[in-house]
């Protein structure tokens, strides 16, 4: 069964109104710097946003190559 936001924000404020808050605490922040190292959380840029909107509109109007012309144009 798959959990819902909901219910995982329910049972975080349940667990943080016990003793057991400073433990969940040091969890959440132990997960939240594993995942900040791994992934870009950093919100997008004016450019950043830009480039995806002329790629998404490139893409609509056809002016791309796939995967396999790219990696055999470079020799990848």
């Amino acid at each position: 069964m798959e959990m819902t936001l909901d219910d995982l924000l329910k049972k975080v404020l349940v667990i943080a109104s016990t003793p057991k808050s400073e433990f969940l605490r040091q969890l959440v922040n132990l997960i939240y710097n594993n995942v900040e190292e791994e992934y870009d959380l950093k919100p997008l840029s004016a450019e950043d946003l830009e480039a995806i909107r002329r790629g998404k509109e490139d893409f609509a109007q056809g002016r791309f190559i796939s995967w396999d012309e790219f990696k055999e144009k470079h020799n990848l």
